[in-house]
C-alpha cells in the first residue's frame, strides 16, 4: 500500500483500469493529496456495465481539488462518436 508520506512532489497518478476508474479514485481518496497531477482514462459512453462516465470522474476530481487541464488520446467509434479519452487533471481547481 502506498503511504502518502512517501510521495515526493511533484507526483503524477495514472489510472486506466477498464471502466473502474471512478472506484479506483474513490479508493485513492486518502493519497490524492500527495499528487499534483492525475491522468485518468474516461469514457463518454458506457463500455462496461455500470461504469461511471467522464462527467462523474471529473466531478469527483473537482471535489478533490483538481481541475481539468487537458484531453489526450481521444478514441472514436467508426461512426465518429467519441468513446474514450485520457483526461489530465492538475491540483489547484475545484474543491469549493
Amino acid at each position: 500500500m502506498l503511504d502518502p508520506g512517501e510521495l515526493v512532489a511533484p507526483a503524477l497518478l495514472k489510472i486506466d483500469v477498464q471502466g473502474h476508474e471512478y472506484e479506483a479514485l474513490e479508493g485513492a481518496a486518502g493519497v490524492l493529496a500527495g499528487f499534483e497531477q492525475v491522468v485518468v482514462e474516461v469514457s463518454f459512453v458506457e463500455l462496461y456495465e455500470g461504469q461511471k462516465l467522464a462527467g462523474d470522474v471529473t466531478a469527483l476530481l473537482h471535489d478533490a481539488g483538481f481541475a481539468l487541464a487537458g484531453v489526450f488520446n481521444l478514441r472514436r467509434a467508426r461512426s465518429g462518436a467519441c468513446l474514450q479519452a485520457d483526461f489530465l487533471f492538475e491540483r489547484g481547481g475545484g474543491g469549493d
